[in-house]
């Protein structure tokens, strides 16, 4: 028995249900190539698990999750997977999540389904763009992963009437995440626009309801397993990138005589490295918990 496991996670370009594509991108045809062409990704590099990844991003389908259009465009143009596992991870909202909460969801079915939960291996990620490799790839590197994980791209900007838009909007956000070394989106403008990526319980106008507001405070929580419950250190670990206390400014400053600069970043790293220690055990490895949805969520 193999004791590898090789996910290929797919990023969600918007949701297809019924015969329509619907999404922000003018080029439909483009997108639906790229979701026909996952299965010779993964037969090409012999990927185990195919993960479509995505949540509920359109207002017209709020019910409908990018990760789940992606079967029904296999159905019905008869794409042959060989077999392979799909595990849809329906939370994502954004590149870093696509990775996370991709990784987890796979965890979760490969310990849920094994009595002995194999390890997860090679990791692929197949984007409908080649430009989004820069923002992957280092990514990978701040979760620890960069050695294993395989960035695949489907199309360049020229292929499409509003490639070059798009490539535009994709630099802008790189360079934002290149200057705050952010590729893990943990500020809160990126928190921002996943809010605004989410549109089940919204009113038609747009505006928060109390239901969106449940809706998307237990977004972790909407199938049968709770990731934040399941994977609280890991998450323990992001949160902790977010801010710097004055108490661990103190402790470095109590080891050793740094300046202040010196000591945001020795306080910086320790952190990165603690959770490139638990992402790895939780989510490579398997050594977690699988925790169950509660009935009040």
């Amino acid at each position: 028995m193999n004791t590898l496991i090789a996910p290929l996670i797919i990023g969600g370009q918007g949701t297809y249900h019924d015969s329509e594509f619907h999404t922000e991108f003018p080029d439909r045809e483009l997108s639906l190539e790229y979701m026909m062409e996952v299965a010779a990704v993964a037969h090409r590099f012999k990927y185990t698990h195919i993960v479509p990844s995505g949540g509920f991003t359109q207002s017209l389908t709020p019910q409908t999750s990018e990760a789940a259009s992606f079967p029904e465009v296999w159905k019905e143009f008869a794409i042959d997977l060989e077999g392979r596992v799909v595990v849809n991870d329906e939370v994502a909202l954004d590149s870093a999540e696509n990775v996370i909460c991709g990784l987890m969801a796979v965890r979760i079915h490969e310990n849920a389904n094994h009595v002995t939960p194999r390890r997860i291996g090679r990791i692929g990620f197949f984007s409908q763009w080649h430009f989004k490799k820069r923002r992957m790839t280092e990514l990978a590197r701040q979760l620890g992963i960069e050695k294993s994980f395989y960035f695949h791209g489907y199309a360049h900007a020229l292929k499409a009437a509003a490639g070059d838009a798009a490539q535009s909007g994709e630099q802008r956000q790189l360079d934002r995440m290149i200057a705050t070394n952010d590729f893990l989106l943990l500020a809160e403008e990126w928190e921002t626009k996943r809010r605004q990526r989410f549109k089940p319980g919204r009113n038609d106008d747009g505006t928060e309801t109390n239901a969106f507001i449940s809706a998307y405070e237990n977004r972790f929580a909407n199938s049968e397993y709770d990731l934040l419950a399941s994977f609280a250190v890991v998450y323990e670990a992001l949160k902790s990138l977010k801010h710097t206390t004055i108490h661990e400014l103190s402790n470095a400053a109590a080891s050793q005589d740094y300046d202040a600069r010196t000591m945001l970043e020795q306080v910086h790293t320790s952190k990165v490295k603690r959770l490139k220690e638990v992402f790895r055990e939780q989510v490579i490895l398997g050594k977690v918990e699988i925790v169950k949805k509660s009935h009040a969520s």
